[in-house]
């Protein structure tokens, strides 16, 4: 069974309660979780929130929205998935982020044939493994051996925080696989991830532009999008 597990957070030092900020009408989350649910081989979708009172609000949203909602450890991060993964019974693990809404569903699914083509421990679209799609739209893969294994060996602070950098620091002990990306979406130089109240009104103003259509929000289309009305990169 694979798992698309978002994690989100009503927490953030640079930008409190983005995940409910609003983008065409909609929740920042919402354009998240309505791209990831255009991903074909995936057969469930979480979204991982701390437990903790802080963020009942988004738990709420979640639900009200008819979501899958599993409960963790706020800084735990990688404890967070592995119990995730445990207790849904994902064989395969896929990492989503909530303040990155511009996705593509369809790399996701390219991702996935990729990591179980090459029987990968983790594979990776981020330019942690060398690929050069923009800064937001890169996701991460994991088996549950691997989630597992990362688990009970990585027990440093930033291994619980990143849960990627354990393997990253072991990488002789994993199978990695890299995906790359086709020419017309590599642009490494464009961030769309949501930090700061000036990046949410640049993917804001993205998505507006396409009226929330996730249709043909593909990655391409807003590289091309970026190019051509001159936005920040």
């Amino acid at each position: 069974m694979i798992g698309i597990v978002l994690q989100a957070r009503m927490g953030s030092t640079r930008l409190p309660g983005k995940m409910l900020m609003e983008m065409a009408g909609r929740s920042m989350l919402w354009h998240n979780v309505e791209r990831l649910r255009r991903v074909q081989r995936a057969d469930a979708l979480v979204v991982a929130v701390p437990e903790g009172e802080a963020d009942e609000p988004l738990v709420r949203h979640c639900e009200a929205e008819g979501w899958d909602v599993f409960r963790g450890s706020e800084n735990d991060v990688l404890g967070r998935y592995y119990h995730c993964a445990l207790e849904r019974g994902f064989a395969h693990t896929v990492r989503a982020t909530g303040d990155c809404p511009l996705v593509d569903p369809e790399v996701v699914d390219a991702m996935i044939e990729l990591h179980l083509r090459e029987a990968a421990d983790y594979t990776s679209s981020k330019d942690e493994v060398g690929c050069r799609v923009p800064n937001g739209t890169g996701l991460e893969m994991f088996s549950f051996a691997g989630l597992e294994r990362s688990h009970k060996q990585g027990l440093e602070s930033h291994h619980r925080e990143h849960i990627n950098e354990y393997i990253i620091e072991h990488r002789e002990h994993f199978c990695i696989a890299a995906y790359r990306e086709s020419a017309d979406k590599c642009y490494p130089d464009l961030d769309l991830t949501v930090d700061t109240p000036e990046d949410f009104l640049f993917v804001q103003q993205i998505i507006e532009a396409f009226a929330g259509d996730h249709n043909r929000l593909t990655t391409a289309a807003v590289i091309a999008y970026c190019s051509t009305q001159k936005v920040r990169t």
